[in-house]
């Protein structure tokens, strides 16, 4: 609990629940995440962050007509690691012609690569990554979602701290990848 003075006495206390410091501590993180181009109205009472939703890029013109500012699609979709060079060439000649940038990608590491159990494919994965993690700063992805419930998902009767150490290794190896 956060202890403030009571605005009734000086001696008196109230007790502030700890939801209610993160949900104000969210309010202030969400609309402090406002870029410099948004603020540029001081004193003006409207206020505009950035919204996006998660689609493919081809709905782009209908969502910039409805008022949102970028998109958010899946990696699989739009950076297409498991795909030859070739066919992401296309996928970006397609992105060029977006209205609206695709600022996040979701759904990173298909179920199909596995990141622990018996058949961990770290190898094959990190080959994953760099190509994803190369194809979306060319794009201008700013943030990939890790989710990846399918490949991150521990199997039936798999030691839980076994897979925990080989999500933590894979982590570490996935890092400097990212940082390039």
């Amino acid at each position: 609990m956060i202890m403030t003075k009571s605005s009734d006495t000086c001696n008196a206390r109230t007790e502030i629940p700890k939801t209610s410091v993160l949900m104000l501590s969210l309010i202030t993180v969400i609309f402090s995440g406002c870029s410099a181009e948004q603020n540029k109205c001081v004193g003006k009472t409207t206020f505009s962050p950035p919204i996006g939703v998660c689609t493919s890029m081809k709905n782009s013109h209908k969502l910039k007509a409805a008022g949102f500012t970028y998109i958010e699609d899946a990696v699989g979709r739009l950076l297409m690691p498991l795909e030859s060079e070739e066919k992401f060439e296309k996928k970006y000649a397609e992105f060029t012609k977006s209205a609206l940038p695709v600022e996040a990608c979701n759904g990173f590491i298909p179920g199909s690569l596995k990141s622990v159990g018996p058949d961990a494919a770290h190898d094959k994965i990190l080959s994953y990554v760099e190509t994803a993690f190369r194809r979306a700063k060319k794009i201008g992805v700013k943030m990939i979602a890790f989710g990846s419930s399918g490949s991150r998902g521990i199997p039936p009767g798999f030691d839980r701290a076994k897979a925990k150490a080989q999500f933590v290794e894979l982590l570490r190896k996935m890092g400097p990848v990212a940082g390039k």
